[in-house]
């Protein structure tokens, strides 16, 4: 509940609906759904994270729940001073939480824990470069630094090319139909077509530029 509330939110551009300190409840275990029973009275010891088993997932973006919580409540919140650091220290988070993700490249693995594997590391990383875009283009609509708009340009072109990229491969490897693509791809080819035309608008300025600068030298 607690990620589809955070989702909704990001969609509407609102701030984030709760707050870790709302709940009390216990992150996800790093357990095998199947051994579960109904009649169980003790819980199930939670594996290391390296382990993949069904429940990989829940648990591994449970791990970047806060950072994204913050991202969430600093791009839709009321201040209108965006401080750059901040913007860099939340990126840091998020490029922290895309480390964490275990390689689980075990040659001994069969070929449906690869698929599994293969899949829950590419919704991880749409799921985080969603985050990276969303940062970086709340503060590019902002600054009027040049300097820092390139930075935030780049790193968000950046992550809307590598989601594309997830949902390419998870699509051509059959793992998931076109229709469900949606998590940030929207976001990813706005992105990428919101860059396209800055390139060919400063393109054209530097033309326009070059041309009135020619016609003013015959001229003369």
């Amino acid at each position: 509940m607690v990620e589809l509330d955070l989702q909704a939110s990001i969609e509407r551009g609102m701030p984030p609906n709760v707050r870790l300190g709302d709940f009390n409840i216990k992150p996800p275990l790093n357990v095998d759904d199947e051994n579960l029973e109904e009649s169980m009275q003790d819980s199930l010891v939670s594996m290391p994270i390296d382990t993949l088993i069904n429940a990989s997932f829940q648990a591994l973006l449970y791990h970047s729940l806060p950072v994204r919580l913050k991202i969430c409540a600093f791009i839709n919140g009321c201040c209108e001073e965006v401080d750059f650091d901040k913007v860099l220290e939340l990126e840091e988070e998020l490029r922290q939480a895309l480390q964490d993700i275990p390689a689980w490249d075990s040659p001994q693995a069969d070929p449906r824990q690869h698929r599994t594997a293969t899949y829950i590391k590419h919704m991880l990383g749409i799921v985080l470069h969603q985050y990276i875009v969303l940062l970086h283009f709340h503060f590019l609509v902002r600054t009027t630094s040049l300097s820092k708009s390139l930075i935030c340009r780049r790193a968000r072109l950046d992550a809307s090319t590598k989601i594309l990229d997830y949902y390419q491969r998870l699509i051509k490897e059959e793992m998931l139909p076109e229709q469900a693509c949606r998590t940030g791809l929207t976001l990813a080819a706005l992105s990428i077509c919101h860059e396209i035309y800055l390139n060919l608008e400063s393109r054209g300025y530097g033309q326009s530029r070059l041309q009135n600068r020619t016609k003013k030298l015959e001229s003369e």
